[in-house]
């Protein structure tokens, strides 16, 4: 079963083209706020490496978000132009979740921390055992001292928040932080590729008008009617 997935939440654009969760050809690259620019031609090259046509696809997934509003609204319009051309389903994910799937550990509670500005966190708590992803509990944004207030048992840290808040986890947390390197704080292809097809498995796939992002900071992305602009 072959399928195209896109991340365009960070800086990095991925683009993977995945069959029963193993990558045949990727593209992940640090595009900053280019994604707009590179993501169709990106598409092509990666279709082509694979020897693939985009009608040869089984179905298509997308990073819903949490992240960069641009990036997030980018990527989706993108899938939802492509499940329609060819009629194909579409997969959502979260990068909160990839993060988890990027990482070897199991049986231990992974806590992905990206920066989400203005003093605040997205986060969630999940746990990776034999290949099989749980999260306990909703996707979270908030301070990461509210965060912290949540953890009473050893937790893996993963995420770009690493950078700012690494000195407060170990002051708070001490012996029950665990904090991943560097490489792993970003969605890779092949975490793209394992858990789009996990999902795809579990029934988990939309038809491309029901997609929604994960925006979480819900007055941020929406209208103010009132004034009759986005609220910033």
């Amino acid at each position: 079963m072959k399928y195209l997935s896109i991340d365009t939440s960070t800086k990095y654009l991925c683009i993977v083209v995945g069959e029963d969760g193993k990558v045949l050809r990727s593209y992940n690259r640090v595009q900053g706020r280019a994604h707009s620019q590179h993501l169709i031609p990106g598409i092509e090259k990666v279709l082509k490496q694979a020897g693939c046509r985009m009608r040869d696809m089984d179905f298509f997934s997308i990073d819903k978000g949490p992240g960069s509003f641009t990036g997030i609204r980018i990527g989706l319009a993108a899938v939802k132009g492509l499940s329609l051309a060819v009629g194909k389903p579409v997969v959502s994910f979260s990068c909160l979740d990839v993060l988890a799937w990027n990482l070897p550990a199991e049986k231990i509670t992974i806590c992905p921390i990206i920066d989400a500005k203005r003093g605040q966190v997205y986060s969630t708590f999940l746990n990776l055992d034999k290949g099989t992803l749980q999260r306990e509990g909703d996707y979270f944004l908030g301070p990461i001292d509210d965060l912290l207030k949540k953890i009473k048992f050893p937790a893996v840290f993963t995420g770009d928040a690493i950078d700012l808040y690494k000195d407060r986890i170990k002051t708070e947390l001490k012996h029950k932080s665990i904090f991943a390197k560097e490489k792993f704080w970003y969605p890779n292809t092949q975490a793209i590729s394992r858990l789009s097809f996990d999902l795809y498995q579990q029934g988990e796939f939309k038809k491309a008008e029901e997609l929604s992002p994960l925006y979480l900071y819900a007055d941020t992305c929406t209208i103010n009617k009132a004034k009759g602009k986005k609220q910033k």
